[in-house]
């Protein structure tokens, strides 16, 4: 049995982070399988594709390809479809700025060449072009202080305190 290291999402409901930027038809489930695409085999995949959608005059598809630092999972849904998935875990403001590109006519026909073309390229049926967003990323650690209270410290916290319960105490019997 594979290895099914992520979650189940369901594109249409929204269910998780998930962002559908395509979708080629189909259940809208889908679950990635398994590691990515080692980066050597992809990264000339991606080359090839970039490169062909260009000489076809997809320019924005081709840039944001080259941009966008997908991986090439494979993937399979609820009825057991088996297919591939361009996949991007991004950091949040990226993943603000992606779920405005989901409801874009310009970055849909983008996403939809990238698809078709990656595709042809990698000879592989590409069914979502997908970001999700990288809970992983954040403000780095606050790291603790490193608080070091001596005798002498709190020698004289307590003496001042002494102090300043007699002159309270003799204020108040007079």
């Amino acid at each position: 049995m594979r290895d099914r290291r992520r979650a189940r999402y369901t594109a249409d409901r929204g269910i998780a982070t998930l962002i559908t930027l395509y979708h080629g038809g189909g259940a809208q489930d889908v679950e990635l399988v398994g590691d990515a695409t080692p980066n050597d085999k992809w990264g000339k995949l991606r080359e090839i594709a970039s490169r062909m959608l260009r000489a076809r005059g997809h320019q924005q598809a081709a840039q944001l390809l080259n941009d966008i630092p997908f991986e090439l999972h494979e993937g399979t849904n609820g009825f057991g479809d088996e297919f591939s998935v361009l996949y991007w875990s991004a950091p949040f403001d990226r993943y603000i700025e992606a779920a405005e590109w989901k409801d874009n006519p310009a970055y849909r026909s983008a996403f939809e060449q990238t698809a078709k073309t990656v595709t042809e390229v990698a000879s592989t049926y590409i069914r979502f072009v997908a970001v999700e967003l990288n809970t992983d990323e954040g403000p780095a650690a606050v790291e603790s202080p490193n608080l070091q209270i001596t005798n002498d410290v709190v020698e004289r916290a307590t003496a001042r305190r002494r102090a300043t319960s007699k002159h309270q105490w003799r204020y108040e019997r007079h």
